[in-house]
This record gives C-alpha cells, structure tokens and sequence, in this order.
C-alpha cells in the first residue's frame, strides 16, 4: 500500500513540474519558424519570453557577412515583438522601440503582388533591385508605431521599408 501511495505521488509531482516548465515540453514545438526561436526567462517580469532571432540568413549592409535581424517578444499574453537588427560592418544593433509585430514569421520570398494581396509582418527582399536585400515591416497593429522623428522625415504609413545605404539604415515608406 505504501509503495502504491509513492507511486502516484510521484507521478503526480513529476506531472505538476512538467506542466511549470514549458522548456521540458512541446509547448512551443509547433510554432512557425521554430528553429529561429528562442525561448527564455525574464526574472524581471517574470514571465517566459519567447523570441526571433534570424541569423546567418541575409546580409543587409552588403558587406559581405550576413546580419542578424532580431525579434524580442515581451512576454505578454498577446506578444508582441520588437524589431532589432545587427549590422556586421558596424558591429552595432539598431533597436525600434515602436516597431512592434505580432505575428514576425518570415515567410520566404514574396513579390509585389503578393504582399498586396497576403499583407505579411515582415519579410526580406531585393524590393528595388540593387542586389541588396531590404527589411519590410507592416506595422498595422495598435502597438506598432512611427516615431516622431520619422514622421519629420517623411515616413507616414506603417507599412515600411529598412535598407542600407551610405553606411546608414534608412526609414522609409513602402510604396509598392
């Protein structure tokens, strides 16, 4: 009888610190880009916080080293994720506060056509034909967002485009 008791006790307890742990099951197996994820623990918010870190993928300041093109989710019950991106030539990250997606799978290659009709989050592409891949980013959510500074410049929709030029990333909208 004692051993039966031991028995489903542990089980039990092995059960409930699974079930606390979602590192030790397949909670998050099934999410789209899963090998570009990264999950980890915020002991300031307490809370589990699930990221997208692109890299080694596509080389934004055509240095000739591929760049890291980051997502950083706020742990939230809705997530949304931040826009990072990690040029080689300067050994830099750029951060965008504002630039927040919900859903920042990349999907492949689209064309102009496509992204009319689909409206993905983000993707990258040669979109002007320079031979050098740009960040696109449709921020039409209520957290996304074009700081004022941009704004100025002449960014005004939510859908834009990042590239390279001038060793500088530059802002601007998405006309296509």
């Amino acid at each position: 009888m004692r051993n039966t008791f031991v028995v489903i006790v542990s089980i039990l307890i092995l059960t409930a610190v699974n079930a606390q742990s979602p590192l030790m099951t397949d909670e998050f197996s099934h999410i789209p880009n899963a090998e570009y994820a990264i999950v980890t623990y915020d002991s300031a918010i307490k809370a589990t916080v699930l990221s997208y870190h692109y890299h080694d993928l596509w080389d934004i300041d055509n240095d000739g080293i591929k760049d890291v093109i980051s997502f950083v989710g706020n742990g939230a019950a809705h997530t949304y994720y931040q826009f990072q991106v990690r040029l080689s030539s300067s050994d830099t990250w750029y951060i965008y506060p504002t630039f927040q997606l919900d859903m920042p799978y990349y999907q492949g290659n689209k064309n102009i056509k496509e992204l009319k009709e689909s409206h993905p989050q983000f993707l990258v592409s040669d979109f002007d034909h320079d031979q050098v891949d740009e960040i696109y980013l449709n921020l039409e959510n209520p957290f996304g967002s074009i700081p004022e500074e941009l704004t100025a410049k002449g960014v005004l929709s939510k859908r834009i485009l990042i590239e390279f030029e001038n060793e500088k990333l530059i802002i601007r909208d998405f006309n296509g």
